[in-house]
């Protein structure tokens, strides 16, 4: 660095706090999607591609009856326990935080309860935690009934992922404790 450079920096080496806003300073929720980096032009059409693909297929689902139902049926059931799910999200189908950290549940609809919807659902997690730049402690599939025989375990252990469903006057699976904090009927 010359002498001039030095007399007219305020900035010592090594400091890269310029002007530019620190990532902590931006609300949570005005962020959509972890933001890719800039000089890859071609990772950033690749991820601009996905993003456009994911919230279609998001919007697509959502004007099933099947998926809105038991979306909102979940919502008020999370309100019902005390929680505060997140209900606005055009990607999330809902999410909410505790103690425990940040849950996260995919709904899914007609034939939510076969083998290869249950896998679509599990890895639609991990795109939404990519999306979202975040990872959840807790994710969760929600079924519209109980699933095929052996469908749990295969999905439960592999993806770590908590599969519940709406059984008579309360819930089924596992998890649902976790996911209602002890309060579910």
């Amino acid at each position: 660095m010359s002498e001039e450079s030095r007399e007219t920096s305020d900035q010592e080496p090594g400091d890269n706090t310029g002007d530019a806003p620190s990532s902590t300073e931006l609300p949570a929720q005005d962020i959509a999607f972890a933001e890719p980096p800039t000089d890859d032009p071609a990772r950033t059409a690749s991820t601009d591609s996905f993003r456009a693909r994911f919230l279609a297929e998001v919007a697509e689902e959502r004007t099933s009856s099947v998926h809105e139902y038991l979306r909102y049926t979940l919502i008020g059931e999370l309100f019902r326990a005390g929680r505060t799910p997140q209900v606005d999200s055009p990607l999330i189908d809902t999410a909410c935080d505790d103690s425990s950290g940040w849950m996260l549940f995919e709904v899914l609809g007609e034939d939510g309860n076969t083998y290869p919807r249950m896998r679509e659902g599990a890895i639609r997690l991990t795109d939404i935690e990519f999306a979202e730049g975040r990872t959840a402690e807790h994710r969760f599939l929600v079924l519209p009934e109980q699933p095929e025989r052996g469908a749990i375990d295969a999905i439960a252990e592999r993806h770590g992922t908590h599969i519940i469903w709406p059984e008579g006057q309360g819930w089924g699976g596992t998890g649902f404790d976790r996911a209602f904090g002890g309060n579910h009927r």
